[in-house]
């Protein structure tokens, strides 16, 4: 029989309502009866970044810190309770309302959050969200490891896997596997984008691990060149048996029939997230200079990146615009809300002499949207200063 998308959103609206329990991932083991799957749930000895991984809520889903105080997540979430990380609670920043990472014509299954708090853990420079293999070499087929906070194994479907566990059995666990050599198109709901894959298949090895209901926003990590990099944020899982995970059949043949997990393969979409990113999309260099000005209009990459405009078509319509109000001078400028790398600041001066320059005391108002990025007016109020002068700062602050 064919397999059939499962949105994991709907499970996991329903897992929220439960007592808080313990802590993931389905972890083929040593054997069907390996329920609890204890070996994976202490940090990985391959060093991928289990501290990133956080939960949102005691029973609801996944998500990974960037550093900044930015969390990614499937856009599918609940965002229901604190986000613990590394058993530390962070409340939501509520100044800065959930921002689902997408750009038409895709739809994706990704948003990004942010908290109040900085955890004491590696920010992006440390775990890059760079772009996954298959931008390097041109083949997506790697070993990952992905680490989650599902629930584990439930009762043995005979000669087939696992159904799910109930709220008892989550955990943050960590488990292998291997990513297809091509991506594939994730349609389901109203979410269409690029992602990778991954099949639960036995012969993977004792470590091969499929995702459940609570796995949802978790990561796919790669490690690429040394360094691992986040390559995938988990999404959906495609079931030949609802409900089950199965490692031999699918009740009709025999060999592995395995059910399916996609990922939003970060490769397409982290120029929203990060300049070396969209250096590498645009510029083809990660390293590109943040001065450089390759269309000659003025703006140097960084503002490109952050005005979000096209480094390689010369245009000036992106440059901030001034204004006056009654009892105020205003700046409107174009924000990329995705960045979690940059950092806007409006600065003021009475002379334009150096060392004159200092943040403004400005009152900002969103005055229209559009998908990633926001128009922000700026409005700096007009007291007995006989001439005033505004300037936007960006600077790349990780």
């Amino acid at each position: 029989m064919p397999p059939a998308p499962k949105h994991l959103a709907f499970l996991l609206a329903a897992a929220i309502f439960y007592a808080p329990t313990a802590r993931a991932l389905i972890i083929y083991g040593t054997g069907p009866t390996d329920v609890n799957n204890t070996l994976n749930t202490t940090v990985p000895a391959s060093g991928a970044p289990w501290y990133n991984v956080v939960q949102f809520g005691a029973n609801n889903a996944s998500g990974v810190y960037l550093g900044n105080g930015y969390v990614l997540t499937a856009n599918h979430v609940n965002l229901v309770g604190a986000v613990v990380i590394n058993g530390v609670s962070y409340a939501l920043d509520s100044s800065f309302p959930a921002l689902q990472v997408t750009e038409a014509p895709d739809v994706v299954d990704m948003k990004l959050v942010r908290i109040v708090g900085t955890p004491p853990l590696p920010v992006v420079q440390s775990l890059p969200l760079n772009f996954s293999k298959s931008l390097i070499t041109g083949d997506l087929s790697d070993n990952c490891t992905i680490i989650g906070w599902g629930v584990g194994k439930g009762t043995i479907v005979t000669n087939q896997g696992w159904n799910w566990g109930d709220n008892t059995t989550r955990a943050e666990r960590w488990g292998t596997n291997k990513t297809l050599s091509t991506s594939v198109s994730a349609v389901y709901d109203s979410y269409s984008y690029d992602a990778l894959e991954t099949s639960f298949r036995r012969s993977l090895g004792s470590n091969t691990s499929e995702i459940t209901t609570g796995d949802s926003g978790s990561g796919l990590f790669q490690q690429i060149g040394g360094v691992w990099k986040l390559s995938g944020i988990t999404t959906t899982v495609l079931q030949y048996v609802g409900g089950a995970a199965l490692y031999d059949g699918d009740l009709t043949t025999s060999g592995d029939q395995p059910d399916a997990a996609n990922f939003v393969r970060l490769a397409k979409y982290a120029y929203l997230l990060r300049y070396e990113n969209w250096a590498y999309a645009k510029l083809g260099s990660s390293t590109a200079s943040t001065a450089a000005d390759p269309d000659h209009d003025g703006l140097g990459n960084l503002l490109e990146y952050a005005f979000h405009t096209d480094p390689n078509a010369a245009s000036v319509t992106a440059l901030p615009q001034i204004g006056m109000e009654s009892g105020y001078v205003t700046l409107t400028y174009t924000k990329l809300m995705s960045a979690t790398d940059l950092s806007y600041v409006v600065e003021q001066s009475a002379d334009l002499s150096p060392g004159s320059w200092s943040a403004a005391p400005v009152t900002e108002v969103v005055v229209a949207t559009n998908g990633v990025t926001s128009t922000i007016k700026a409005k700096v109020a007009i007291t007995t200063e006989t001439q005033k002068f505004l300037r936007l700062n960006v600077t790349k602050v990780l």
